[in-house]
């Protein structure tokens, strides 16, 4: 089962309580192995080039010498593939976007190969297409068995993409569940403080929302 976040204000306790439970009496090798974790804020002055910044994902299945396996470099290579980040691989962090970094911190994450994946606004700071392109990769992880978990805070793109939802407001649990049980014109109105009709879009019978304006505006 993939459990998605999708939140408005203060999720930060209820993310950081699954990650306690997650991690409890855990040794470190263990946690690297089956739990790859992307906060919501990176430092933005990382010393590394591209491709070793990935490559620390692979960090818990080096040798005892310290040294990459093949394998781990073949997963290195792929993780850049996938992230569209093949042509920055010997290129500082500082160098690129904040989207460019996100994307590479997904990387890391994904060629850590670990079951369960905590993931905090990892589209924040990408344009259309990349929300898009990593959501539909999650997806397709989620499919293989893969534990996901993620916060995001557009509704829209979490009820497309996601199984599960858990509406949060002021760090309260509104509402949870399958999302075609949960996704309604009254739970967004909880969740908003606002109506908000909510329709089929014509080309893709995606379910979207239609927002007018505030009242009083």
């Amino acid at each position: 089962m993939t459990l998605f976040y999708v939140t408005y204000k203060s999720k930060r306790n209820i993310l950081n309580k699954q990650i306690d439970h997650l991690l409890h009496k855990k040794r470190t090798n263990w946690r690297a192995r089956q739990i790859a974790y992307l906060p919501q804020h990176m430092n933005d002055q990382i010393p590394y080039t591209v491709s070793e910044f990935v490559a620390m994902g692979r960090f818990v299945y080096r040798t005892q010498s310290g040294a990459l396996t093949k394998a781990c470099r073949e997963r290195i290579e792929e993780g850049l593939h996938r992230l569209n980040l093949l042509p920055y691989r010997d290129t500082p962090m500082v160098q690129l976007s904040g989207g460019e970094q996100q994307r590479a911190a997904i990387a890391r994450c994904l060629i850590q190969e670990s079951h369960i994946l905590l993931l905090d606004e990892p589209i924040a700071s990408l344009d259309l297409y990349y929300q898009m392109d990593i959501l539909q990769q999650l997806k397709n992880l989620s499919s293989q068995k893969y534990l996901v978990i993620v916060v995001l805070h557009n509704i829209e793109l979490a009820a497309r993409f996601c199984s599960h939802l858990i509406m949060l407001n002021k760090g309260r649990i509104l509402h949870q569940g399958p999302t075609q049980e949960i996704f309604n014109e009254q739970t967004v109105q909880d969740l908003f403080g606002m109506p908000i009709p909510i329709y089929p879009d014509p080309y893709s019978g995606h379910l979207r929302m239609s927002i007018h304006s505030i009242e009083g505006d």
